[in-house]
This record gives structure tokens, C-alpha cells and sequence, in this order.
């Protein structure tokens, strides 16, 4: 009986795994994610297509944030320290070049998120 639990079990994390493999559901597989490390954005360009919601981790010690300078990315994280297990996110629901900075150390520190 326990032989034919296992093969069962398996039976259905093999049909489970086929079905989230078939198919396009229209999403990027492209990562979506952006480490803030001390003192830089990573990665500094980011493809995405249009509806993808974008996060930012604070990985580094220093406080930083993101601050949208494009037209149409009016966003600022305000300034968060990974002590604060800070995350921020923003959705791109148009396609774009979109340009963002870190507010504390300004344009030594950018980075660019390309929505298609």
C-alpha cells in the first residue's frame, strides 16, 4: 500500500509540474527585483513588460531609497535601511524608459527600469 502512495504522490507533482509548464500566460519570466546594495542598484537596468510590479530590496548597510525621475514614475520610498527589512514596489503599467535615483546619495546612485 505505502508503494502505491508514493507512486501516487508522484503521479501528481509530475502532472502539476506539466501544467504549469504549458502555456504562455502573457508574463515576463524576466526578473522583476532589484537589490539596493551599498551604493548601488542591482541590476542598474531592468527589462520588464508593461504591468510588471517592480520591487526593491535593501541588502547593503546604508540608508537609502528610490525616487522616480521620469515623467509619469512619481515615486519615492522615502529612506529605509535593510535593518528595517525594508521592500518597495511600484507597477509600470505603461511601456517606457523610466529613470529613478536614490534620494540620499542623488545621481551617483541611479538606476533604470525598461518597460516593453
Amino acid at each position: 500500500m505505502r508503494g502505491r502512495n508514493i507512486g501516487c504522490s508522484m503521479l501528481v507533482v509530475a502532472a502539476l509540474f506539466l501544467v504549469s509548464a504549458c502555456g504562455d500566460d502573457g508574463k515576463s519570466s524576466a526578473p522583476s527585483a532589484v537589490q539596493i546594495i551599498d551604493n548601488a542598484f542591482s541590476p542598474g537596468t531592468l527589462h520588464v513588460k508593461a504591468g510588471t510590479t517592480v520591487t526593491w530590496t535593501w541588502v547593503g548597510q546604508n540608508t537609502h531609497s528610490v525616487v522616480g525621475t521620469s515623467d509619469g514614475f512619481d515615486y519615492n520610498s522615502l529612506d529605509h535601511t535593510r535593518a528595517e527589512g525594508f521592500v518597495a514596489s511600484y507597477q509600470f503599467p505603461n511601456k517606457g524608459t523610466y529613470e529613478y535615483i536614490c534620494g540620499v546619495h542623488g545621481g551617483a546612485m541611479k538606476g533604470t527600469v525598461i518597460v516593453t
